[in-house]
């Protein structure tokens, strides 16, 4: 039974991985392609966001249709850039102190490497490829946020319009 006023939360990630993380949850580095930036900007937690990487800074200035983030958050262009996904500067990341770490988890033992090398919980979650389960990365990094309902609000609008053009 979950109260609500636990001091961590254990789950599982996308990449399968058991991780304990903290709560609540105030500062976030994301790590890999920008999926852990966006999702935490759209659940609202934006100002936690305390470092990303090189990739989520280059998708967002050169797509900034795809990856509209200097228009949702601002403030996210002046962010301490962590490295690339496939070479993260553990070093920056730790000085940052974040409670999480958000990466993907395609390249096999990097997560786990990670946290054993920074002591920080890392959390695994992707939205591609196509065949990813989109719902469920929201869904892991809503319940690390603590923001469920956001998730489920956003899940009920992309599944109506779905239906909607479906139709």
């Amino acid at each position: 039974i979950i109260l609500g006023k636990e001091k961590k939360l254990t789950l599982i990630d996308q990449a399968d991985r058991t991780v304990t993380v903290p709560r609540p949850i105030e500062r976030i580095v994301a790590t890999g392609l920008p999926d852990g930036v966006i999702i935490s900007v759209q659940l609202g937690a934006a100002d936690k966001i305390v470092g990303m990487s090189y990739e989520a800074h280059k998708y967002a200035n050169a797509y900034p249709s795809y990856y509209p983030l200097p228009d949702a958050a601002p403030g996210l262009k002046d962010i301490p850039n962590v490295g690339s996904y496939k070479d993260p500067n553990l070093e920056v990341i730790v000085s940052l102190k974040p409670d999480v770490i958000f990466t993907r988890g395609y390249i096999p033992d990097l997560p786990n490497k990670m946290q054993e090398s920074t002591g920080i919980p890392v959390v695994c979650i992707c939205t591609s490829p196509l065949d990813a389960d989109i719902g469920l990365a929201y869904r892991v990094a809503g319940k690390v946020l603590g923001k469920e309902e956001r998730v489920e609000e956003l899940i009920s609008y992309a599944n109506e319009k779905i239906s909607e053009v479906t139709e």
